[in-house]
């Protein structure tokens, strides 16, 4: 009888572990696809480009002009698209654990959007696959156990404000952006300036925080959040350090992003670039 048991066990642990083994070939195999067909969607360049002079920052307030002659643009040509890859913790909950894992992230600029692809570990055999995607103005977020459990589908006007804004304070990884034509400045103060990127019929805003050194230093808007499946407007804040030269460019290394909550602050996301790529 016992030994009945034990092989029923095993018989179902090889089909469990068949099952999440397709499911991981065939979410793969769709990211795959999807970053091939989201980075086919950069036009191809027609004639070279011009690097970008000084006459280009005039017009910007302040601290935006000391930030992008920090991050070392002059002379650089506009990013067209990027890869980078992160190392990430994260947590849904404030009385969650924090989970660790690796992501990869693709950026294209002439029609602006992004694929953010993560990987976490719960526990040496349980993993979970993300997906957070904004293509052609709309967003979408995935969320699978095991590649296999969907946890998280969303999408929706919401969604599309969300990647949205998330796509302009994360253009501090590829800075050229700043002088796209879709997203335009305001002076707040001399160590702060307010973006405003319109695409798609979606509007977001942000303020962007710099020090006297030229160093964006933070980000902080209104963002939808999710709960229980309403979305409230919350105040989404981003503090970024560790500025270092990658690929050319000066831009922060670190970011940790917290919710600012009517119940209190609500930390929940920390990244370190540890790779990018920069195509011009």
């Amino acid at each position: 009888m016992v030994k009945l048991v034990i092989g029923f066990l095993v018989i179902v642990l090889v089909v469990a572990g068949g099952v999440s083994l397709a499911a991981r070939f065939a979410w793969e195999s769709t990211a795959v696809r999807e970053v091939q067909i989201f980075l086919a969607g950069i036009s191809p360049l027609q004639s070279a480009s011009k690097p970008i002079e000084s006459a280009d920052l005039v017009g910007l307030p302040t601290p935006v002009r000391r930030w992008l002659q920090h991050a070392q643009v002059l002379g650089s040509k506009p990013v067209r698209s990027v890869r980078l890859q992160q190392g990430v913790t994260l947590r849904l909950a404030a009385d969650q654990k924090w989970l660790q894992g690796t992501a990869v992230q693709y950026f294209r600029t002439e029609a602006p959007g992004f694929v953010w692809q993560v990987r976490l570990r719960m526990n040496p055999l349980l993993h979970i696959a993300g997906r957070d995607r904004y293509v052609d103005g709309r967003g979408q977020m995935l969320i699978d156990v095991q590649w296999l459990l969907p946890v998280v589908d969303a999408s929706g006007p919401e969604v599309d404000q969300g990647t949205l804004l998330r796509y302009l304070a994360e253009t501090v990884w590829f800075p050229t952006a700043a002088l796209s034509d879709s997203i335009q400045w305001q002076a707040v103060d001399d160590a702060a300036a307010r973006a405003t990127m319109t695409y798609g019929g979606v509007t977001a805003s942000g303020i962007f925080h710099f020090d006297d050194a030229g160093q964006v230093t933070g980000f902080e808007g209104q963002r939808y959040k999710e709960n229980a499946g309403a979305y409230t407007l919350e105040h989404w804040v981003i503090t970024m350090a560790d500025h270092r030269n990658l690929g050319g460019l000066v831009i922060p290394t670190r970011a940790d992003i917290t919710w600012r909550l009517d119940s209190g602050d609500f930390h929940w996301f920390s990244c370190e670039i540890t790779e990018i790529a920069y195509r011009h």
